[in-house]
């Protein structure tokens, strides 16, 4: 375990640091593993959930053809990887965003700001 200030923290120090962030964040339980199931990876409902996204450049007078078309000059839907892992995070994002972070839904679903997307 690492302190605030990155040194290695073990034994009883540990646990004294555990104890301080319990004390400065009292609502938090600690990292959490969510496991999903590979439904949730399904590339129609990922690629749907992506192209559903309502980013807030995109302008207002937009149809139905000329969104779908803004969505894809931002996302290379031809990556079927980087698909299937935001959609399937957007959807778990709209199923457990409440619960988690407090956020508030528009049409159903969590608002998502900006799309950056990385390449190695």
């Amino acid at each position: 375990m690492k302190d605030i200030a990155g040194e290695n923290v073990t034994g009883e120090d540990a646990q004294d640091q555990d104890i301080q962030d319990a004390e400065l964040r009292p609502n938090y339980d600690g990292p959490q593993l969510f496991v999903q199931t590979g439904r949730e990876f399904a590339p129609d409902s990922c690629r749907s959930r992506l192209q559903a996204l309502k980013l807030p450049g995109e302008p207002k007078t937009h149809d139905a053809k000329e969104h779908l078309l803004y969505i894809t000059s931002l996302i290379p839907f031809n990556n079927e990887i980087m698909v299937r892992a935001a959609g399937a995070l957007l959807k778990f994002l709209d199923k457990s965003s409440i619960e988690l972070l407090q956020l508030d839904l528009v049409d159903g679903l969590v608002p998502v700001l900006n799309v950056h997307i990385c390449s190695m």
